[in-house]
Parts: C-alpha cells; sequence; structure tokens
C-alpha cells in the first residue's frame, strides 16, 4: 500500500474541499464490491493497472472509493466511479478564484493546473444522481495511474459547478464506467486503444481490516489477480443492463442466515438503501 494513502487518506484534511449535457454518477453510485467487479462476464488475470485505493467517509463528500490520479505535473486524490464514463479534474484557477489562495492545498483532493497554451474546449455538461451539475473542458496530457505512465490521456478540467464549491465540495473524478457523450473516450476505451489494456474489464478488491474507519484494498484494470478472492469466482447475473443489480435471496445477522422474506434487488456497493428492515 502506498504510504501516501495511509498518511492521506486515513488521515483525511477537511474539506472547504459547446456543450453537450451529460447524466451521470457520483458519491454512492460508485459500485463498491468486497471481492471483484466485473464489466464482462470473464476475468483476464494479464496485464492488469493496478491502483491503490481506499474505501470509507470523507466529512463533506461521503463514503466513496479513492486513489491517486497524477495528470502532468499533479499529484491528485480522486474518487473512483464506476457508474460515470468520465474522467475530470479539478482545475486550479477556477477552485482557488472561489474558495480563495491556498485553497487546493488545503483541499484532500488536490487541483489541477493547465499549463499554457492550455485550449478550454470542447465543454461538456455533466450532471451527477445526487444533482450536481459539472462543466468541463477536453484536455490531454500525461496521466501516471498507479505505476502505469499513460501517454496524451484525454480527459475533463473543471471549471465550474452547480452549486457552486462553496456549498458542495468538488472531486476529482476516475470514471470507470462506458458510454458519455459524443467526441468523448472513456478512460478503459482509451487504455484499450493505447494497448495498455486488452479487455474493458475491471476489478476493485477492498481488504477486511478496518484502520480508523478505512479500508484499503486494489483497483485492477483491464483484468484481476486470482491471488486475492476465494476460489471458485461465482458469477451472478445482473438485473439490469444500466446498473449493477442483484437479487437479494438472503443474509447474515450474526451467525444465523436469514432467508424468510427476503427478495428483492440490490444496488452493489451503495450504501444504505433496502426497501426494507429485515433486522428482528
Amino acid at each position: 500500500m502506498d504510504p501516501r494513502l495511509s498518511t492521506n487518506l486515513l488521515n483525511p484534511q477537511g474539506f472547504s474541499k459547446s456543450r453537450t449535457k451529460i447524466f451521470s454518477c457520483r458519491l454512492f453510485c460508485s459500485r463498491l464490491l468486497t471481492v471483484a467487479l466485473l464489466l464482462r462476464p470473464f476475468l483476464v488475470s494479464a496485464q492488469a493497472l493496478e491502483l491503490d485505493i481506499a474505501h470509507g467517509l470523507i466529512s463533506g463528500y461521503g463514503y466513496s472509493i479513492y486513489g491517486r490520479l497524477s495528470p502532468g505535473e499533479s499529484d491528485l486524490w480522486a474518487v473512483i466511479d464506476t457508474g460515470s464514463p468520465y474522467t475530470s479534474v479539478m482545475s486550479k484557477e477556477w477552485y482557488e478564484k472561489a474558495l480563495g489562495p491556498g485553497s487546493c492545498e488545503r483541499s484532500s483532493f488536490g487541483c489541477y493546473h493547465c499549463p499554457e497554451p492550455c485550449q478550454r474546449s470542447p465543454t461538456i455538461s455533466i450532471t451527477y444522481r445526487d444533482k450536481t451539475v459539472s462543466s468541463v473542458f477536453l484536455h490531454r496530457d500525461t496521466v501516471k495511474l498507479g505505476k502505469t505512465v499513460i501517454p496524451d490521456l484525454e480527459f475533463g478540467v473543471q471549471f465550474d459547478q452547480k452549486p457552486p464549491p462553496q456549498e458542495k465540495t468538488p472531486a476529482n473524478i476516475v470514471g470507470l464506467s462506458l458510454g458519455g457523450s459524443r467526441g468523448y473516450d472513456p478512460l478503459l476505451n482509451q487504455l484499450v486503444q493505447k494497448s495498455l489494456i486488452h479487455s474493458q474489464t475491471f476489478a476493485v478488491y477492498i481488504l477486511p481490516d478496518v484502520k480508523k474507519g478505512w479500508r484499503s484494498g486494489k483497483l485492477l484494470i483491464g483484468g484481476g489477480n486470482p491471488s486475492l478472492y476465494k476460489h471458485p469466482l461465482r458469477y451472478v447475473e445482473l438485473g439490469s443492463k444500466d446498473e449493477y443489480m442483484v437479487k437479494l435471496k438472503s443474509m447474515n445477522i450474526g451467525s444465523e442466515l436469514t432467508l424468510i422474506g427476503i427478495n428483492e434487488d440490490l444496488l452493489l456497493g451503495v450504501t444504505g438503501f433496502a426497501k426494507q428492515n429485515y433486522a428482528k
């Protein structure tokens, strides 16, 4: 585990932290699985990009999965959002204009400075499920993800938000979903095109140990690591082509297995959304 992860994520600082309209995910839309999360019905073990991640609660933002993203000369924290195809970083100029000089250094996410000449177009307006609207312009730079250096990667640079950052904490985002707007290429597509991975597959591993409210883990893009899960890997049918939805049939309460009255759709990874309380 990256020592910076222990220093910065397990002890997070407080946050002060031609337009196309898109609907996407944020915050609770991150699909967190405790074993593995796959976009295709197979697990590829070869040629995967590996990134240290952590799951926990950050005041002002909420529960999510966080990891390192280093575009250009910046070294940032980002939300790992499996429900959004958009990878974006906050503009240093915009963020500090809104929250004052030095606010990027005080935030837990950090900001990106777009070196001149910085062409601030085309632009995209992304509407997240929590009703936040983020405006970004598309930009290319060399990006380090884990130990992998990715040249000429396209991502969004955030230059506006509704509500403003004084009212709602913005974030850098690594989007792992497919789709997106015309003219934008999602991260997984770009990695395949650059021959850095062989398939649009990713796995999220969260370790059971908790340190100060945080669980560490690994994000593997383009494959998985069979040493990290219990064999055999079982596949579960998804109930929706648009969301990671499975049917909940039973659950453990303490040492007891409860079956009676449980039969509902469950959105994987979302914290605390069930239609009824099954605990008696």
